[in-house]
C-alpha cells in the first residue's frame, strides 16, 4: 500500500515493502518510481531480514533497487536488533532500526534501537539525527546513554 499526505508543502508517499507476503521487489520498485515521477519524496518502510542478524548481504541487493527506483529514504525493521546504515547513492538506508517497544532483555542487541528524527526536504533530500534508545525491563524506552 501507498500513504500519501503533505506536510510543509512537500508532498510525501509512504510505501511499504513486507518480503514476508507482500508485493515483489520490482513490483515495490515501480510503485517507488510512479510516486517519484509524480515529484513526491518517497519513504520506503521495509519489513525484511532475518531476526537477530546484522548481515546486508542479502538486503542489500533490494535497497539498491528502491533506491535506484526514487525511493529518497529506506527504514527497515524485522531483526530485532539495530543493523548497520549506508548511503546507495544519495539515499539513506536504515536496514533495522532495531527494537523500540519490545518484551526482549535476554541480550543487549535486541534491548536497544534507533529512533530517527527525518529533515526532508521537497527535492528529495533526506538527512537523518540518529538518536539511540534503550528498552528497560519495566516497560519504559529511554535515551540510550552515550
Amino acid at each position: 500500500p501507498i500513504a500519501r499526505t503533505e506536510y510543509n508543502g512537500i508532498l510525501l508517499s509512504f510505501v511499504s515493502y513486507n518480503e514476508f507476503g507482500g508485493a515483489p521487489p520490482e513490483e515495490v520498485a515501480q510503485k517507488i518510481a510512479g510516486e517519484r515521477g509524480q515529484g513526491r519524496v518517497v519513504v520506503v518502510y521495509a519489513h525484511w531480514g532475518d531476526e537477530y542478524s546484522t548481515s546486508t548481504t542479502r538486503l542489500r541487493p533490494i535497497a539498491e533497487k528502491f533506491a535506484q527506483a526514487g525511493a529518497s529514504v529506506i527504514l527497515g525493521s524485522h531483526p530485532h536488533v539495530v543493523m548497520p546504515h549506508e548511503h546507495i547513492g544519495q539515499t539513506p538506508v536504515y536496514y533495522s532500526l532495531g527494537n523500540f517497544i519490545f518484551d526482549q532483555y535476554w541480550d543487549d542487541a535486541v534491548s536497544h534501537g534507533l529512533a530517527l528524527l527525518l529533515h526532508i526536504f521537497s527535492d528529495g533530500t533526506v538527512v537523518a539525527d540518529e538518536h539511540p534508545v534503550v528498552l528497560t525491563p519495566d516497560g519504559r524506552t529511554c535515551p540510550a546513554v552515550q
